[in-house]
């Protein structure tokens, strides 16, 4: 390519590079606090400390060259439909990271349409105006219709004109419904397009194909679900017809009134929640959970299939009632992760609640004297966020249960529930954990011995630290070490701890040791990035000020191994000691490159 701009092509090592370049930047401008959270128990497994203090940062803002579109334009015209091909991607794919594509830019992506183009580049600016949503190419892309049918054009194109609801395509679509020499997949999407656009006069060409037994079942299907959201009245009695015949007559009945919600449509919705296959009770579950929920029969809580039990198990919660309590507690132990949730959520938002928690604790007593590890996992997190404190005890004797769910949420709760009768047993969890397997161990032993400790001993560290369980303090020194043992997080919660334990008083071994950590920045083994916050943080509440000098140096280093999250702590710790503002934050561009085609600086 000949121009002033030197252009080079980047490879896709090149690529590869640059992406990891950026994660860490990146990385390297956030808190790297990556804290042992449970993301199935939707966050009720919090990490106070890791927000004690808040440090605030920079925060990057994108900045694209100037030169980039200008390059990218003179690349798209050039006679090579590869070349223009990746030119259309890439629009597409900087929009999407939030670059500004100029009204010119667009207008010159528009012209890609034109016949004199090869199909797949005219098919490719179609996607990229879409992503660019370009509306006022509509009429451009709207000539591809007009293509010989095959699966590769008419999908691209209707996907894009229904989602800016060009209502000029309908006739073709309703036309292509049942036009049954066209290609399955054309058919399908036509048929999608209406069914995306609500078109009101599409019930009869969908209701030709969903009755025509020789058609696929993947056409009828298609054409029952968007008959669901084009008509909401007058087709009970034709899929009652159709929920006798099959399987998938059953599942063709649910999908067509799925915009139903008269009395008539309720009854057939109901009756199909019991049918026998599966799939049909399970979409008949939803579309009755959400016209009339109260109506789905609880009894259906004891059905094989998850998303069926999912759906009452919802219904329930709209229902405040002892009666519901009951039915909720019994799904605690449910195999669906999603179930036992959505019971635990509620049972939590009630035991809130005078008037029902009462029944709530009741309940909640009951699973854990059950057998079933699940159950017993969502009892102690319900104790633990409605603050059941006559249970700590109960709850304090299974940290050693077989199952790390149950340990994770007893120690959870422990830490929110603060009963200080509780304080030996934890100790002497943290004291079993808390340990340094031998170099020989099994991979397996060792791997399961640092999550323990991430997970259980981070809970217990700052359950004991908030409980001033000073008693505990021979535990909390002998991790402070770097490889004492195998979880960072959990060192860092036991940091956090002893500095506020020695809130306003030095304490010189302490003191050493974290300035040790803190300065640790060797280049093959440094040290973890949440450790030297926790350090620095600590020597401020201490008020270390024979350590002043090196917290400022390191506050102003801009090279830090842990990045700008280490530089805010030790600003907090120096701001801590003598009161000295904070610098104030100035956002940071971070250049966005890595583009298939860009200049060379």
């Amino acid at each position: 390519m000949k121009g002033k701009s030197p252009t080079v092509f980047r490879g896709a090592a090149r690529s590869l590079l640059f992406c990891a370049s950026c994660v860490f930047c990146i990385s390297c401008a956030l808190p790297c606090h990556a804290g042992p959270l449970r993301p199935t128990l939707g966050g009720l497994i919090d990490l106070p400390h890791l927000a004690d203090p808040k440090l605030e940062l920079a925060k990057p803002y994108k900045v694209f060259d100037p030169r980039l579109e200008p390059l990218w334009l003179k690349a798209l015209g050039q006679n090579d439909p590869s070349l223009q091909r990746q030119v259309l991607y890439v629009f597409a794919d900087a929009h999407e990271q939030g670059m500004e594509v100029s009204a010119d830019a667009c207008a010159a992506i528009a012209v890609m349409l034109d016949e004199r183009h090869p199909l797949d580049v005219r098919l490719t600016a179609a996607r990229a105006l879409h992503a660019l949503d370009h509306r006022a190419a509509a009429d451009a892309i709207a000539e591809l219709e007009a293509l010989p049918l095959n699966a590769t054009v008419q999908p691209v194109v209707d996907v894009v004109l229904a989602d800016w609801d060009y209502e000029a395509a309908r006739p073709l679509w309703r036309q292509r419904v049942t036009d049954s020499v066209a290609p399955s997949e054309v058919r399908v999407s036509a048929i999608e397009a209406l069914g995306r656009v609500a078109d009101p006069e599409a019930r009869e060409p969908l209701l030709k194909v969903l009755r025509e037994v020789r058609e696929s079942a993947q056409l009828r299907l298609a054409a029952a679900a968007a008959l669901g959201r084009c008509a909401h009245e007058g087709l009970v009695d034709e899929a009652a017809a159709l929920s006798s015949q099959d399987e998938l007559g059953a599942l063709l009945a649910v999908r067509m009134i799925d915009g139903h919600a008269q009395p008539e449509a309720i009854g057939l919705v109901n009756v199909l929640t019991r049918h026998e296959s599966p799939a049909v009770a399970a979409a008949a579950a939803r579309r009755l959970l959400a016209i009339a929920p109260l109506q789905l029969d609880r009894t259906l809580l004891q059905h094989d299939d998850p998303d069926v039990r999912l759906s009452v198990t919802r219904a329930v919660t709209l229902d405040p009632s002892l009666d519901s309590v009951t039915l909720l507690a019994g799904m605690l132990d449910d195999p669906s992760v999603s179930v036992r949730s959505e019971a635990r959520d509620t049972l939590i938002e009630w035991g809130k609640q005078e008037s029902l928690r009462p029944a709530v604790l009741q309940q909640i007593k009951s699973v854990w004297a059950g057998t079933g590890w699940r159950g017993r996992e969502q009892a102690a997190l319900i104790a633990n966020w409605i603050d059941h404190k006559p249970m700590a005890d109960t709850l304090a004797q299974a940290l050693d249960d077989a199952r790390p769910e149950v340990r994770l949420g007893v120690c959870a709760a422990l830490r929110r529930l603060q009963v200080t009768s509780t304080a030996p047993a934890m100790i002497q969890r943290l004291d079993k954990i808390a340990i340094k397997l031998p170099e020989d161990a099994a991979r397996d032993v060792a791997q399961q011995a640092a999550q323990t400790l991430s997970d259980e001993g981070t809970q217990l560290f700052v359950a004991l630290g908030i409980m001033n369980a000073r008693e505990a303090e021979p535990i909390f020194r002998r991790v402070v070490p770097k490889h004492a043992i195998p979880s960072a997080e959990a060192r860092v919660a036991a940091i956090w701890a002893l500095g506020h334990w020695y809130a306003n008083q030095p304490e010189p071994a302490l003191i050493e040791q974290f300035t040790a950590r803190l300065l640790d920045e060797s280049i093959m083994d440094p040290e973890s990035p949440d450790v030297q916050v926790a350090c620095a943080v600590a020597m401020g509440r201490m008020q270390a000020k024979d350590q002043l000098e090196t917290l400022r140096q390191m506050a102003d280093n801009s090279l830090a191994v842990g990045g700008p999250i280490v530089n805010a702590a030790c600003h907090w710790a120096v701001r801590e000691m003598t009161g000295e503002p904070i610098p104030p934050l100035e956002d940071f561009p971070l250049r966005m490159r890595g583009w298939f085609l860009e200049p060379v600086d």
